[in-house]
């Protein structure tokens, strides 16, 4: 059965199963400790304790505040570059692209963008969270709950009055803080992966080609092509470029191994490739370290992609918010349709 088909099914079923519950509650036959709605699930902590004030909360305040400004001039330059190589065809820095499943990406890709997009709204919540108690404003309360068995929701709910009570930095530090939250694991999760050695390995191999005739296998690195180190899918394309023969030395298990594969007639080689973290190939397998080390990329995309666009001042953002400290309410209005329209112009479809 196709992942699509179970994609439906399971969000069918999701479907069925919440509404169930939904007509149980309001009839008074049980009442679960959960959010219940049709299509949605969730859970609800109140009360939650508020500490004083620190230096700790001083040094985040800073921290916060000034991610926030680094993640709204990352925008601009995105938007405005990408903007810009639409206008003259020059290479563009970046470019954001809306996750529209079935338009912009596959609905099976879209299964490895879900865990970046669960994290970044739950990490953006819980940092609001934070930085509100920190600040010494009362948190009512925070939940987290998934639509259809798949698109994660969370909030806070804070004590407004005390907010708009607290000094202009703190007050900024509070909007700044999921824009922050959403930066530091977007940085966090680039480090881990710039710090994994990285290698070519082998994720599959064609039945019946040249590669699987002479006996590579999927879980394989390559070391070398032709006496050719190999650190890249780049590298391996130009090693075998115009090559009817090859060595490959690879690595496999504890053994490293040279096999000679004859491509003759046939117009490829057979096996397909990717540059995967070693680390998560050891650990996982290839497949599996494959798909880890696509997600743990879509984690980072997403993340920075929501800490700029979050920190741009369009309405109803965080940026927006900070942006109406300093403004009249005119001039941020007028701010926010500018900075909307630049995304719109600068969106990649």
């Amino acid at each position: 059965m196709k992942p699509t088909a179970l994609l439906a099914m399971y969000v069918g079923a999701w479907l069925v199963a919440s509404s169930v519950a939904y007509w149980l509650c309001k009839r008074r036959v049980c009442r679960p400790p959960l959010l219940l709605y049709p299509a949605v699930v969730g859970i609800r902590v109140r009360r939650v304790a508020t500490p004083r004030p620190g230096r700790a909360a001083l040094a985040l305040n800073v921290l916060c505040i000034s991610l926030l400004v680094l993640s709204a001039a990352l925008f601009y330059a995105v938007a405005g570059f990408s903007l810009w190589s639409r206008i003259t065809g020059a290479p563009a820095l970046g470019a954001f692209v809306p996750i529209v499943p079935g338009v912009t990406i596959s609905f099976e890709l879209f299964l490895y963008v879900l865990p970046g997009i669960s994290t970044a709204i739950v990490i953006h919540e819980l940092m609001h969270a934070l930085v509100a108690r920190l600040n010494g404003v009362r948190v009512r309360g925070f939940g987290l709950a998934a639509v259809a068995g798949l698109l994660p929701v969370a909030f806070v709910e804070v004590d407004d009055r005390e907010l708009l009570r607290l000094p202009r930095l703190r007050r900024l530090a509070v909007y700044s803080a999921g824009v922050a939250g959403n930066a530091l694991l977007a940085v966090a999760v680039m480090l881990v992966l710039t710090a994994m050695p990285s290698g070519v390995v082998i994720v599959d191999v064609a039945e019946g080609s040249p590669a699987h005739e002479a006996g590579l296998r999927p879980g394989m690195i390559v070391r070398e092509v032709n006496g050719r180190p190999i650190t890249s899918v780049v590298d391996l394309k130009s090693a075998l470029a115009n090559t009817t023969e090859a060595a490959f030395t690879l690595r496999y298990g504890d053994e490293t191994v040279v096999v000679v594969v004859e491509r003759g007639s046939a117009a490829r080689y057979g096996i397909v490739v990717a540059e995967v973290p070693l680390p998560l190939v050891a650990a996982l397998g290839p497949q599996a370290g494959l798909s880890a080390a696509v997600i743990l990329g879509f984690v980072r995309d997403v993340n920075a992609a929501v800490a700029a666009v979050n920190a741009a001042p369009i309405f109803i953002t965080d940026g927006a918010r900070v942006l109406a400290e300093f403004v009249p309410a005119r001039a941020a209005v007028a701010v926010s349709a500018l900075t909307l329209a630049l995304l719109l112009a600068a969106l990649t479809l």
